[in-house]
């Protein structure tokens, strides 16, 4: 997290706070789908960001936006959609956890290798309630943004005036 946003400073900002919570229970998410099944193959999220991105990191947030879109896409949306061939081996996710945004923030070589350390510990060993959560949080936190930002403009509006008058 603290890597990340040493590249990406705006991440750390009270506006961003949500996109970089939904982010990272994207990655966490991805984590926890290699190890237990969900995605067919063990590490494959992993290794497909260690195979595909470059080791100096400069592809790194396009490899994951590209999973994440894939991740967001029907399989039988995804060559109308754009997207490679090889994301088809990751499985179209309902609920709405890669919708919106698909902004990834920048990777160095030092974050890169980070989150190739974490994709591989064992995430079986968290318990799902915790993570179920933690997603909870993050989905609750975007939405109190949102009522935020509707309260905020509400609060600054003046009131409508006609377009003609009289």
């Amino acid at each position: 997290y603290v890597e990340l946003l040493k590249d990406n400073p705006d991440w750390g900002k009270a506006e961003r706070r949500h996109d970089m919570n939904h982010f990272m229970a994207r990655l966490i998410f991805c984590f926890f789908a290699e190890d237990t099944d969900i995605f067919i193959g063990k590490g494959l999220f992993t290794e497909t960001v260690a195979q595909l991105s470059s080791k100096d990191s400069s592809n790194t947030h396009e490899v994951i936006g590209t999973l994440f879109r894939a991740m967001n896409t029907k399989n039988q949306d995804r060559e109308h959609a754009g997207l490679p061939r090889w994301s088809n081996s990751f499985p179209y996710v309902n609920g709405g956890l890669f919708s919106g945004t698909m902004e990834v923030p920048r990777f160095s070589k030092i974050a890169r290798s980070y989150l190739l350390h974490i994709g591989n510990l064992d995430w079986t060993k968290i318990n799902p309630d915790i993570f179920g959560s933690m997603i909870q949080a993050v989905a609750e936190d975007e939405e109190r943004g949102a009522r935020d930002a509707l309260h905020q403009r509400s609060e600054h509006s003046e009131s409508p005036q006609p377009a003609f008058p009289r």
